[in-house]
């Protein structure tokens, strides 16, 4: 890069901050749907669960407890189940609030048309280096906590080949 522009060097680096929220976006909305799927079938499940034998009444929990073949009450079974998909429903839930996902999903994907616009004006000349430069550092701000998600990527990858090589030993 010694060579380069000031102009040439921006235009590098927003395209080297689309990519790494490209990636972001890629992996983070992937676990924000597979939170959300877990939430909601989870909770329809505990739903279904509880509400067979509600509904059946005794003689419903006697007819499957005898279907079953086992010695324990179908309904204890039920109940354990459905204990088990609400306890995965509210995991999945507490963990997207307490990683502010949904919130860091939207804006990446705000700064990203930010970083798109920008990367398009500095190309067409719409808006000075000076502007463009200003706007790309309050994308950097918005976009800090790409930073941290990034170094506890880096730590739990890190962490994963440091657990096989131990293991190797």
């Amino acid at each position: 890069m010694s060579g380069s522009t000031p102009t040439a060097t921006l235009v590098e680096a927003i395209r080297h901050k689309q990519a790494l929220v490209d990636a972001y976006l890629q992996r983070a909305g992937s676990r924000q749907r597979r939170l959300v799927t877990i939430a909601i079938v989870g909770g329809a499940v505990a739903a279904f669960l509880t509400a067979a034998p509600a509904i059946g009444g005794k003689s419903f929990g006697d007819w499957l407890t005898e279907l079953s073949g086992l010695d324990t009450p179908a309904w204890q079974i039920l109940c354990a189940a459905a204990a088990a998909c609400s306890l995965a429903a509210v995991i999945a839930t507490q963990l997207l609030k307490s990683q502010s996902l949904d919130e860091h999903v939207a804006r990446a994907h705000e700064e990203r048309a930010r970083l798109e616009w920008l990367d398009l004006s500095l190309a067409t000349g719409l808006a000075s280096y000076d502007q463009v430069a200003a706007e790309y550092h309050k994308c950097l701000e918005g976009l800090a906590f790409l930073d941290e998600a990034e170094a506890s990527r880096r730590h739990r990858h890190l962490s994963k080949e440091q657990l096989g090589t131990d293991a190797r030993r």
